[in-house]
């Protein structure tokens, strides 16, 4: 991640202060937690390539320009630690993917458009913050604000309840790669 945030990484030059502040704070957090994530998988022996098949030296350059193919899965798990295991909400949610959506599209203007990810050569065009894993994250979160009993308390959504929610969309296999980055195989 860049070391020092400016507004104009977001095309903030003319936000509010508030704007600007709460976008550092966001994509400070998440670049906090990718570390932490990084350093978590090095200690438990998966530098370079894990057994999950995840190059955690690539993946710790996921905020970086230019994203790359585990961003999207990155900004995923950061949403989801903070919006399950943290228990904050749909605001959150939205906020997060609007800094990383402005900031990838203000990077140098490759990365504004519809996402996608060529298997065969790893390269990304468009916005990770705009992908379909993105987007089915938040209507996640969106559809478990709708329901306050469900949202008791922080404790309210485990990984195994998480799975079955995304199994009918078909994500199991993504929730088990998250799994595995978070808390290790």
């Amino acid at each position: 991640m860049p070391a020092q945030f400016t507004p104009a990484q977001f095309g903030l030059e003319r936000s509010s202060r508030n704007v600007q502040v709460a976008f550092q704070r966001h994509f400070n957090d998440a670049g906090s937690y990718l570390a932490a994530l990084v350093d978590r998988r090095r200690d438990n022996g998966d530098g370079g390539v894990g057994a999950d098949g995840v190059d955690t030296d690539l993946l710790e350059k996921a905020f970086d320009f230019p994203p790359n193919k585990y961003s999207a899965l990155a900004l995923e798990s950061y949403l989801i630690h903070m919006c399950f295991e943290k228990n904050r909400g749909i605001s959150t949610a939205e906020a997060i993917v609007s800094t990383f959506t402005h900031y990838w599209f203000h990077m140098d203007g490759s990365y504004a458009g519809t996402y996608a990810r060529c298997p065969e050569s790893d390269t990304i065009t468009g916005c990770p913050a705009r992908s379909v894993v993105i987007r089915h994250t938040v209507d996640i979160i969106r559809e478990r604000g709708r329901y306050p009993s469900f949202c008791e308390d922080a404790a309210s959504v485990s990984l195994s309840e998480l799975a079955r929610m995304m199994e009918s969309d078909g994500r199991a296999e993504v929730l088990e790669a998250f799994s595995n980055l978070v808390r290790g195989p």
